[in-house]
């Protein structure tokens, strides 16, 4: 079993051209990022970067922005055709956090 956790500043993320989404965020990813209101927008690119940082420090997979964290539909957050990766977000002002945990 490995860990990651990452901090980062919501803030940070506002004003990001497409470019920059479509780098971190994938197909599925973007569809759900495009259905919410602006202010959750930026909350949301916020949180999954901070989930890819995480599973970079878990799992030391170069490819770790390839990776997409969705919601299902009971809204629970889950890393896409990857269940050993276990995932934890929350959020409160202008701070996010994930915590990663890659099952062996």
């Amino acid at each position: 079993m490995d860990i990651g956790v990452d901090l980062t500043k919501i803030s940070r993320f506002a004003n990001k051209d497409e470019h920059f989404i479509r780098r971190i965020l994938g197909e599925s990813e973007i569809k759900e990022y495009l259905s919410l209101s602006d202010e959750k927008k930026i909350t949301y690119l916020a949180s999954h970067f901070a989930l890819k940082e995480a599973l970079f420090k878990a799992s030391q997979d170069q490819h770790y922005l390839k990776y997409q964290f969705l919601h299902d539909e009971k809204c629970k957050l889950y890393c896409l055709n990857h269940p050993e990766i276990k995932v934890s977000l929350s959020h409160d002002n202008d701070l996010a956090i994930a915590f990663i945990v890659k099952m062996d």
